[in-house]
């Protein structure tokens, strides 16, 4: 009986671990779909753009290498368990996350803002990791927001320096939050969100902070809403 709960446990981490690479893997393929559906309504309207067809194809290629470059991670993440840890500088990994998600913010109407105080410390990353769990609290951060009416739908990504070894990024968000029965649960394999769906995203998210030498831990926002924070180390620390 132990062996059949184990496998199916198993079973199911497997299953749920396939829905939320599916889910990453969907997002680009969304905006190439999204792009590639500009291009053909202006072809149908013969406007004779060709900075702007050439803007849209860039964008297709770029999303179309991201849904690859994510299958190729997968691959290699279940291959080894080996993370590639090297000088990464974070504001513009940031910045490129904001851009690469511009398709699903323009659709649910939402802003992200990336703040950081001066010049900022490279970090000790592995960038497509660190890319899809940034890609992961943002999601999350805009599904809650599109839930909750009160409040404007923004986003805010804040870096900060918070001693000689450490960088931390934090999430914030006016969105319903986590309830308080639900915190300790959250970074469960097979937490259930409010809404009902099931993932991996934020074990994954957690696990991958912790293999480059950081924590990712959930705070209520006093303001309403949730802040996700995280930390890496600095290059050189």
């Amino acid at each position: 009986m132990r062996e059949r709960l184990a496998r199916f446990s198993k079973e199911r981490s497997l299953g749920a671990m396939a829905t939320s690479i599916s889910h990453e893997i969907n997002q680009p393929l969304i905006a190439i779909q999204n792009y590639a559906q500009a291009v053909r309504r202006r072809f149908q309207n013969n406007i004779d753009d060709k900075k702007k067809l050439i803007e849209l194809f860039e964008k297709i290629e770029a999303q179309a290498e991201r849904a690859g470059a994510i299958t190729q991670r997968v691959r290699s993440l279940v291959g080894t368990s080996d993370v590639r840890l090297l000088p990464v500088s974070l504001h513009p990994l940031v910045e490129e996350v904001i851009r690469m998600m511009e398709p699903e913010t323009e659709h649910r109407g939402c802003r992200i803002t990336c703040q950081s105080a001066g010049d900022f410390p490279a970090v000790l990353a592995d960038s497509l990791q660190i890319q899809l769990v940034l890609v992961n609290l943002l999601q999350n951060s805009m599904r809650s927001i599109c839930s909750n009416e009160r409040y404007g739908k923004q986003v805010f990504v804040n870096m900060d320096s918070i001693n000689d070894r450490d960088v931390q990024v934090s999430v914030t968000d006016q969105g319903h939050g986590v309830p308080l029965d639900r915190v300790a649960d959250i970074f469960e394999p097979l937490y259930s969100s409010t809404s009902g769906s099931m993932g991996m995203g934020l074990a994954i998210s957690q696990a991958t902070i912790e293999a480059h030498g950081g924590r990712l831990w959930y705070e209520p926002n006093p303001a309403g809403g949730a802040i996700f924070r995280f930390t890496l180390r600095r290059s050189g620390a």
